[in-house]
C-alpha cells in the first residue's frame, strides 16, 4: 500500500526552515525531530534563505519569530470565521436605487447628468445603473414597486 502525499502549509515551511536558520541546527536534525525528509526541509530552507536575503536587499527587515507567531495566529482566526459571518459586500442595485431611484436617476438624466454621474451620486456601477434601468425603466412608478415587491415575496418564501 502506497502512502498518502503529505502536504504542508506555507507557515509550517516557513517556521521549520527558521527552526534550522534561527537555531544553528542541521538540516538532518530538524528532518529527524519533524519527520520528514531532508531534501524537502533542505529546499525550504534555501527559500527561506533567499526571502531573507531579498528582504535584504530591498531595505526590508523580514519578520521576526514573534511577529510570524502573531501573524500565524491571526490567519488561523480569520480561517476559522465563518464566511456567512462576513457581510454581503455588493448589495443589491434594486435596494440602493429603490423606486424612488429610478425617478430620481431620471430627473438627473433629465438635467444633464451622464449615467457615470448618476451611478457615482447612487454608488453603484454604471453596469448596474443600466441593468436596473432595463429591468424597471419602462415601467411607471407603481409597476415597479409592485414587481420589486412581488421578487422580495418569491425570495423570502424561496428560504422557507
Amino acid at each position: 500500500m502506497s502512502r498518502k502525499r503529505r502536504s504542508f502549509t506555507t507557515e509550517y515551511k516557513v517556521e521549520a526552515a527558521r527552526r534550522v536558520i534561527d537555531s544553528g541546527r542541521t538540516i538532518a536534525e530538524v528532518a529527524r525531530e519533524l519527520g520528514i525528509n531532508e531534501a524537502l526541509l533542505g529546499r525550504w530552507v534555501a527559500d527561506e534563505r533567499r526571502r531573507i536575503e531579498a528582504a535584504a536587499v530591498s531595505g526590508d527587515r523580514p519578520l521576526t519569530a514573534a511577529e510570524r507567531t502573531e501573524l500565524a495566529r491571526l490567519r488561523r482566526q480569520v480561517s476559522g470565521q465563518s464566511h456567512l459571518s462576513v457581510p454581503l459586500l455588493r448589495p443589491d442595485a434594486r435596494s440602493l436605487l429603490g423606486v424612488v431611484g429610478l425617478r430620481r436617476s431620471d430627473e438627473l438624466g433629465n438635467g444633464g447628468k451622464t449615467n457615470d454621474d448618476i451611478a457615482a451620486e447612487f454608488a453603484v456601477s454604471t453596469a448596474m445603473l443600466y441593468n436596473f434601468r432595463r429591468q424597471y425603466g419602462l415601467m411607471d412608478t407603481d409597476a415597479a414597486k409592485e414587481l420589486k415587491d412581488l421578487r422580495d415575496g418569491q425570495r423570502s418564501a424561496a428560504l422557507w
